[in-house]
């Protein structure tokens, strides 16, 4: 199982600025789905229940920009995604996506390095998404 970054063809082909068009969703995957270059949404099935909310994302203003890779990388800043409890149907976190907010593309997702069951208490879980914008995919 990959716990690469994969990022989706046009953002592999075009880069930073194409990434940075669109508003997002960043949103949390409960089925076992590896993420794929020609990845869709219908590939991901989105968390549910236990308090989780997805995360809005404004390009202009979320991403910051690395320059010491090439292609450099874009950057988010550490995401908490709070939770109350379990969550229904699969309940075990396996990884992030980034979807356009019009629903229509995943540009970027990962599986987490660690699967993640929010307990019964609630709880939250914590990491910093990182995209290197265009053909390649950091760690």
């Amino acid at each position: 199982m990959s716990n690469k970054v994969v990022v989706s063809l046009d953002v592999e082909t075009n880069g930073l600025a194409f990434i940075k068009l669109d508003d997002y969703y960043l949103k949390l995957f409960t089925n076992a789905y590896v993420p794929v270059r020609g990845m869709a949404p219908a590939n991901f099935t989105e968390a549910a229940g236990g308090g989780y909310a997805h995360v809005v994302v404004d390009s202009s203003a979320d991403f910051t920009e690395e320059y010491g890779n090439a292609p450099p990388d874009i950057i988010l800043p550490e995401q908490s995604i709070a939770f109350s409890g379990p969550l229904t149907g699969d309940a075990e976190v396996k990884g992030w996506y980034l979807i356009k907010q019009d629903l229509s593309k995943v540009r970027a997702a990962k599986l987490l390095d660690t699967p993640y069951t929010p307990p019964s208490g609630g709880g939250t879980l914590r990491f910093t998404p990182r995209i290197q914008a265009g053909g390649g995919t950091p760690t």
